[in-house]
């Protein structure tokens, strides 16, 4: 994610004027807010070019952050379908335990 932040920051640095971002900070700042979906709007691309790469680091960084969550949702799904079975075994162990089996008792 931080060579793709990296990358549009140099393409908005050389499209946009120097009056609009006069350093790489706002550059950066630009690209953060644009990824982050925050979008402060205290700096913003004037030039079409500008906009257009902004536009592109608008879907590029939504598709980005959703395959994350969709690998986090699927396993949140494997994982609930598997409750019954979890919770079986905690009970089962707490139960041994609690009697005074260990590991090495039960065959």
């Amino acid at each position: 994610m931080a060579v793709m932040a990296y990358g549009f920051m140099s393409l908005l640095f050389l499209v946009e004027p120097r009056d609009n971002l006069p350093d790489m900070n706002d550059a950066g700042w630009l690209v953060l807010s644009t990824m982050t979906t925050v979008g402060f709007g205290d700096v913003v691309p004037v030039t079409d070019s500008g906009l257009f790469i902004t536009s592109v680091l608008m879907v590029v960084s939504s598709l980005y952050m959703a395959m994350p969550f969709g690998i986090i949702g699927y396993s949140f799904t494997k994982i609930w379908g598997n409750r019954a079975q979890i919770l079986l075994l905690q009970g089962t162990r707490s139960r041994l335990e609690k009697w005074g089996f260990g590991a090495y008792e039960i065959p």
